[in-house]
């Protein structure tokens, strides 16, 4: 979860960084899934799906016009977490920016649910993928994780 100050100082290098975009904010929940076959091995990442447009897809790439921020990755119910697992939030294929708790620590009735340690930041044409990747082994059947980022999106299609 972001507090107000870090807020602010993403909201800082927004204005710094990418002033074209920041006179147009608005913040995006995107719905993602991550399904495991059966038998997944511990620690092998499958990618998620994320839902954009109201399309699936396993990666996007961020568009000219906008700078995406994700500030948090919640469940809305803690049955969502089938198999516990851990999101990597990986930018143009390559570089990790961070890898969540996990998800099963992130259901929103969760008192100390640590969401993330800190935003992660897309520029415009980054390519998002989010390998998810179980603690524990998978059993004999395919088992679906469902969950929530946060996202603030700036763009400057508006400015």
């Amino acid at each position: 979860m972001i507090n107000q100050e870090m807020l602010n100082i993403v909201n800082n290098i927004i204005t710094t960084r990418f002033p074209a975009y920041a006179n147009y904010v608005h913040p995006a929940p995107i719905l993602v899934q991550a399904t495991f076959p059966a038998s997944q091995g511990a620690g092998v990442p499958v990618n998620a799906e994320l839902t954009i447009n109201n399309s699936l897809v396993s990666q996007y790439n961020i568009p000219q016009s906008q700078v995406w921020v994700i500030t948090d990755l919640y469940a809305s119910s803690a049955s969502d977490i089938v198999l516990d697992a851990t999101a990597s939030f990986v930018k143009n294929g390559v570089k990790v920016l961070m890898t969540s708790a996990p998800l099963s620590t992130n259901y929103v009735g969760n008192n100390t649910r640590p969401g993330l340690s800190s935003p992660a930041l897309y520029e415009p044409n980054s390519l998002i993928t989010l390998p998810v990747a179980p603690i524990s082994a998978n059993g004999t059947t395919s088992a679906v994780d469902t969950f929530f980022l946060s996202v603030i999106i700036y763009d400057s299609t508006f400015s």
